[in-house]
């Protein structure tokens, strides 16, 4: 008998962007090696939450009353936001497939993230999840000390 490896699966999906009339208007095929992207991945969903958490406390300034420097900062973690958003979604999806999807949203950029980030939230990210600990798990148990060895004294 053959000593065996076998190569892990890779994420593969096709994402159907649906028009106003429920007709397919775009389809972007994805196809992930979760073990390639996963420090990547982790990066870059990092830089799109903490974009989003300066957004946020500049648009309490503003509310505040704090408002020149507070709507230049909401214009420059816009501006931020939107990069890290694409960055992401050109991990995922490639640079046509994030092209695709941004001339699909036709620039409605609010919408278009209301819209992918469930996709990335629940077939991205548990996917690459799963991948890292199933690798956890072997690295333990494959290279966890042996009870007895001949190394041993």
């Amino acid at each position: 008998m053959a000593y065996q490896i076998q190569r892990k699966k890779t994420v593969d999906e096709t994402l159907e962007l649906l028009d106003a009339n429920g007709n397919v208007g775009c389809k972007v095929r994805v196809s992930l090696d979760a073990d390639s992207i996963a420090s990547e991945f982790t990066v870059r969903y990092r830089a799109v939450a903490e974009a989003q958490q300066k957004l946020k406390q500049y648009q309490e300034q503003v509310k505040n009353a704090d408002e020149d420097e507070a709507i230049e900062g909401v214009a420059e973690s816009m501006e931020l936001l939107g990069e890290a958003v694409i960055s992401i979604f050109q991990l995922i999806f490639g640079n046509d497939g994030a092209q695709q999807i941004v001339k699909f949203y036709e620039s409605r950029y609010l919408e278009m993230c209301l819209d992918i980030f469930p996709f990335i939230n629940n077939v991205v990210q548990p996917a690459i999840e799963k991948r890292l600990q199933d690798q956890h798990s072997q690295l333990v148990s494959k290279y966890a000390p042996a009870k007895k060895s001949i190394f041993r004294r």
